[in-house]
């Protein structure tokens, strides 16, 4: 699971500092951040200057259809 590609490295610890990964890829992951340092610094930079980000943003109203659409795709994961 854990790609050869830098870029791509890049992006799989953004999405698991973001929350993205769960379960089995999330001790994966984890596992791999244990034993590479340079992953692990640089999970530690996203978690230092992006995590908090999101709280900057307006608060945007849920839209009712999208929300139902997520529940449904939920449901279909499980």
């Amino acid at each position: 699971m854990i790609p050869d590609n830098q870029e791509e490295q890049r992006l799989l610890i953004a999405e698991y500092v973001l929350g993205l990964h769960r379960g089995e890829q999330a001790v994966e992951i984890e596992r791999w951040l244990a034993e590479d340092e340079q992953a692990a610094r640089q999970a530690a930079h996203w978690r230092e200057h992006w995590v908090g980000a999101a709280e900057l943003l307006e608060r945007a109203e849920q839209r009712p259809d999208l929300v139902a659409q997520a529940d449904e795709a939920r449901k279909r994961l499980r």
